[in-house]
């Protein structure tokens, strides 16, 4: 197996910065990632309908040359997830003797932990709207966030490709018995109709030792083959779009079947108290600026660090490095809050890594040569129990 800097050996040299080295990751990330179902079907539908609105060859052009290459569609959306936004991504092939619901767990390895030391609690909640049926699998929730699995499958008799998938207006939500909706944070599909999504549930922490949550998506969709026996049957209780759509990752001409009855499932979530929460409030200034590392919080299946001192919008501070025994790990997912705390989330298992960690921080951008680069750097030790 290559390591990272021989695979980019004509990107980065042994002078490279750390900004480098993210950016090249976060490349790497867009371009060997696939799309998720929803997020795909969306960019799909709102290209058609920019078409159908404007009648310019054009656009049909310029959504055919997306279409050849569907990962470069996501590059922009994969930097952004780097910097404040939530992402997904897809896996793919059977594994002998593992379960589809472990196998989307096993795509990381904070949650590979759940499968792993059998965390959280096995269900089957199923519920069936116009024969497409979809089954709660596996809850989980600890004190940073809630992790949910689940299956959706088709009707008996038709053939349907990539998967049936949630869809509507954005993530399938999550919320509380008050209203509140929790933060979408990622979320695994295997293109087969087996997902997972997770939620940012810190705003509970330690309210409860169970959590009443609720589960929703306005309805889901497949691409089925127009090649297949039903595909010209008009059904009750469907919609179709894209017909004759060939979508790149299907490979086949195919309309998108949408059944619009909503799907709500009532959990009940035990918390996982297991968990590392150390305040720190370390105060560093650089470059004239204070920035304070405020609290690390360490669940088995995530760790996140908690920096105030960055404007508003989070541009002068750039993702940060965090060293534990020697490795190197990058945040996933970053948000930040309208008092300018950064939220940062790595998908880890390092509940059981104790000792000295070392986050490192770059801060002041300027540009050269048209590129994006961090003016000081500092670092702050953090000692984990």
């Amino acid at each position: 197996m290559t390591t990272f800097d021989d695979r980019y050996s004509d990107l980065l040299t042994e002078h490279s910065d750390r900004a480098a080295l993210q950016t090249v990751a976060n490349l790497e990330e867009a371009y060997t990632t696939r799309l998720p179902h929803e997020r795909r079907v969306a960019m799909d539908q709102t290209l058609y309908q920019r078409m159908a609105a404007t009648g310019r060859r054009a656009a049909e052009g310029q959504r055919q040359r997306a279409a050849r290459n569907p990962r470069r569609r996501l590059a922009v959306g994969a930097m952004l997830a780097s910097v404040g936004l939530a992402s997904a991504v897809a896996v793919g092939g059977a594994h002998a003797g593992v379960s589809p619901t472990d196998q989307v767990f096993q795509a990381t390895a904070g949650t590979a932990q759940i499968a792993q030391q059998h965390l959280g609690e096995a269900v089957h909640l199923s519920q069936i709207h116009s024969g497409f049926t979809a089954t709660v699998n596996h809850i989980y929730a600890d004190a940073n966030r809630v992790v949910v699995a689940y299956t959706i499958s088709g009707p008996a008799g038709r053939t349907f490709v990539g998967g049936v998938f949630p869809s509507g207006a954005g993530e399938p939500t999550l919320t509380s018995t008050s209203g509140a909706v929790l933060p979408y944070i990622q979320g695994v599909d295997d293109k087969a109709g087996t997902r997972y999504d997770a939620y940012d549930v810190s705003s509970l922490a330690g309210t409860a030792s169970v959590l009443n949550l609720r589960l929703s998506f306005p309805s889901v969709s497949a691409y089925e083959p127009l090649s297949s026996a039903k595909a010209q049957a008009q059904i009750s209780g469907e919609t179709y779009s894209l017909v004759g759509h060939t979508p790149p990752d299907i490979g086949v001409p195919s309309r998108l079947v949408t059944v619009n009855t909503p799907f709500a499932f009532d959990l009940q979530i035990p918390v996982d108290a297991t968990q590392h929460a150390v305040t720190v409030n370390q105060a560093t200034n650089v470059g004239g600026e204070t920035l304070t590392l405020q609290r690390v919080v360490v669940t088995p299946t995530e760790t996140r660090l908690y920096v105030q001192g960055a404007s508003n919008t989070g541009d002068d501070l750039a993702g940060p490095t965090l060293t534990v025994n020697g490795q190197q790990f990058v945040p996933n997912v970053a948000t930040i809050s309208p008092s300018g705390v950064q939220m940062f989330s790595f998908d880890q298992a390092l509940y059981d890594q104790h000792g000295t960690w070392t986050l490192t921080l770059q801060t002041h951008p300027h540009t050269v040569q048209n590129q994006r680069v961090y003016a000081d750097t500092t670092s702050v030790t953090i000692t984990m129990p």
